[in-house]
């Protein structure tokens, strides 16, 4: 099964639509060779005879895809990237890493191991501070690009 396959099921076990933007833009995504802007996605999307689609299209779209944990948004960037782990069991407890390039915009994705994420949540914790967005961005060169 295919990752838009696993993404259709999980909407539907969701009792959520996978609509045909929706759909597109994960396709999108997941023919990108970068992490991309949501411009870059709109124009993307255009260039598929999708003239008149305009940025809130997109916006809600990339909004429905990450909060089911299908895509990323990578934070320092602006950019977003498919999530690595579509159709596999990920709670969103999990803390996700991402190792971003600085110069090819190369970006990898692994899960953060449970010691450190229990780390963070002591500390966050003691700070009393409430984690929203577990994700953690790592920036440097990948091996390509050293």
């Amino acid at each position: 099964m295919n990752s838009i396959e696993h993404a259709r099921k999980l909407c539907q076990a969701n009792g959520q639509k996978f609509t045909p933007i929706r759909e597109a833009v994960l396709t999108i995504l997941m023919n990108a060779a970068q992490p991309m802007s949501a411009y870059d996605i709109l124009d993307k999307y255009r260039d598929g005879a999708q003239l008149g689609a305009q940025p809130p299209t997109i916006y809600r779209a990339l909004s429905f895809l990450e909060e089911n944990g299908l895509i990323h948004r990578m934070a320092s960037t602006r950019q977003f990237v498919v999530c690595d782990h579509i159709g596999e069991h990920c709670s969103h407890n999990d803390m996700t890493q991402f190792f971003i390039c600085d110069e090819c915009g190369a970006v990898e994705e692994a899960l953060i191991s449970h010691a450190l994420l229990h780390e963070i949540q002591e500390q966050a914790e003691k700070l009393h501070f409430k984690v929203q967005q577990p994700s953690l961005e790592i920036h440097g060169l990948c091996r390509s690009c050293q």
